[in-house]
């Protein structure tokens, strides 16, 4: 049995959403999969060696939990174009690789609500792993008791830029400089704007997108992590960009533009040539065999 899947790159936490909103990008990670009858486990990326141990770590630890006895012999070719450690989601194409060839080569038939479950659980947050299996936008509700998830088609003129720099933040260094209290303040102010992302993303109303993403729960701190953070807000600020939020836990920029192309050469000229820039939109599938 030999298959591929493809896992899309995602954007989480969208400002106000903090571990709750995530949404799906063009950008890819392609898992292919192959059961063989000799050789043992053996996997090759060429980018990121981390890649291929989650993913797997997550296969055997799903068959584990089904009871499923374990094949002897696979081997795993991972094509990566998400970037590690930028907020992207890259760690979560691995999870979520490894849980759909699970179910594939099980024949589990988890639907994709239960696979967002579970991965949800592996990662400790549903915002990065839900859409990127779902696809669209996804507004979740995850805890001890609840698992649930609002999936969101987004307004098809939204275009999206993301730009990120050639050095990672770590996750753990992006949560550790969070404080550990907020004022009541700090919260509203969140909290409100964030109860408007869904009509936001989906009717594409540019006035209310332009209020929405903005953050006081951990936009504050994380931005001190991001080199040229100040540069890349001014960019966008005078290329009349939409909007803006750091993505998931940074350094990645993602911006609402009306032009991408002048948003690309704008940044493009703004910006060293140590950062990566794209022209994104919003993946509409979610993860996929081919």
């Amino acid at each position: 049995m030999k298959f591929s899947i493809v896992v899309p790159a995602t954007s989480a936490n969208m400002g106000p959403g903090f571990d709750t909103a995530g949404i799906a990008l063009s950008l890819y990670n392609t898992f292919t999969f192959e059961l063989k009858t000799s050789g043992g486990i053996t996997f090759h990326d060429s980018d990121h060696d981390f890649n291929e141990s989650l993913t797997l770590n997550t296969y055997f630890q799903v068959l584990k939990e089904f009871k499923v006895n374990p094949p002897q012999h696979i081997h795993l070719e991972t094509k990566s174009n998400i970037p590690v450690a930028r907020g992207l989601g890259s760690s979560s194409t691995c999870i979520v690789a490894g849980i759909m060839a699970a179910n594939k080569t099980a024949s589990l038939n988890l639907t994709k609500h239960e696979m967002a479950q579970i991965a949800s659980r592996i990662e400790g947050h549903p915002d990065n792993v839900t859409p990127a299996i779902m696809g669209n936008m996804c507004l979740c509700v995850y805890d001890s008791e609840s698992f649930l998830v609002q999936n969101l088609t987004v307004h098809p003129s939204l275009q999206f830029v993301g730009v990120y720099p050639d050095k990672p933040v770590s996750t753990q260094k992006a949560r550790a400089i969070l404080p550990t209290t907020l004022p009541y303040e700090a919260i509203v102010y969140s909290l409100s704007r964030a109860s408007l992302l869904a009509y936001g993303f989906q009717s594409g109303d540019v006035f209310v997108l332009a209020q929405i993403t903005k953050d006081k729960l951990h936009e504050p701190y994380r931005s001190t992590l991001i080199e040229d953070y100040a540069l890349i807000i001014d960019t966008f600020t005078s290329l009349e960009c939409i909007t803006s939020w750091i993505s998931g836990s940074g350094p990645t920029m993602i911006a609402l533009v009306q032009n991408p192309d002048e948003a690309l050469n704008t940044l493009a000229s703004n910006l060293s040539s140590t950062y990566s820039i794209h022209h994104l939109t919003v993946d509409t599938a979610g993860a996929r065999y081919i």
